[in-house]
């Protein structure tokens, strides 16, 4: 029998990537936000942090006063503003 099929799940993968993050952030304040430090934290390889989110201000919380940003629902480059 042939290996199992995996199928991706974008939106699920990034919940996981946001919640990761909220979780290193926490440990290690946001001097310590790296995308290894994510992936790590997520169980992830390191390159899904970087797939979906090409940059690190996509992960990270707005500061008082900045409106939010939609995550992402498809590979987008998140230095577009």
């Amino acid at each position: 029998m042939g290996a199992a099929i995996r199928r991706r799940d974008p939106q699920r993968r990034i919940a996981e990537l946001s919640a990761a993050t909220e979780k290193v952030i926490a440990a290690r304040g946001i001097e310590g936000l790296t995308h290894r430090a994510i992936a790590e934290e997520a169980g992830v390889p390191l390159g899904a942090t970087t797939y979906h989110f090409a940059a690190m201000n996509g992960l990270t919380p707005p500061r008082p006063g900045q409106h939010p940003r939609p995550a992402p629902t498809s590979k987008q480059s998140c230095d577009a503003s």
